[in-house]
């Protein structure tokens, strides 16, 4: 049972450690931070920021806080259409915004929506229709170092729970043995 402890120990500690130790070497992501006016120019509160690629790749923020601020991090290199998404689902366009990020670029604007937006479900451009809609993206989710921690620490801990169940001695006790 120790041996079985300790190996679940060491597939804790590699689960945490091994993604950052492989991530040393990825190139850092780049972020959009910014204000979210709505069509009057007042701070739109509650939305969410989405960035598409040309691919069809879905990037979202958190809801914008009270003052339309907002944060859309880890990034790849890309060119991203700018939208932003009411509590409901609703998408709005924002008014020509197109932004270019490269790695590592920490990218501020200040963004306003459209008067109108597309019912949710529905795609925001013929381009999205035709692609059959978007793809999200989650951060960490992502990451191939996260993967690769992963899929080691499962190979650790069936390697562990396999050779952990031997340890039962094969020579027979007689139940008069002291």
């Amino acid at each position: 049972m120790p041996a079985l402890r300790a190996a679940v120990v060491f597939c804790l500690v590699l689960v945490l450690a091994v993604p950052s130790v492989l991530a040393a070497g990825e190139p850092a992501p780049a972020q959009l931070r910014g204000v979210l006016l709505d069509s009057q120019g007042l701070p739109a509160k509650g939305y969410q920021i989405g960035l598409r690629t040309a691919n069809g790749d879905l990037f979202t923020s958190g809801a914008t806080a009270a003052d339309g601020t907002f944060a859309v991090t880890g990034l790849p290199a890309d060119t991203y259409r700018i939208v932003a998404f009411a509590p409901d689902g609703t998408e709005f366009p924002v008014l020509s915004k197109e932004v270019k990020l490269t790695t590592g670029q920490v990218e501020r604007v200040e963004i306003r929506m459209a008067e109108k937006g597309t019912a949710p479900g529905r795609p925001a451009s013929a381009a999205d229709a035709a692609k059959g809609g978007t793809a999200a993206k989650a951060g960490l989710w992502s990451s191939t170092a996260f993967k690769v921690g992963i899929v080691v620490a499962g190979a650790l801990a069936v390697g562990a729970a396999v050779s952990g169940g031997s340890s039962k001695s094969s020579t027979p006790v007689s139940p008069s043995a002291p």
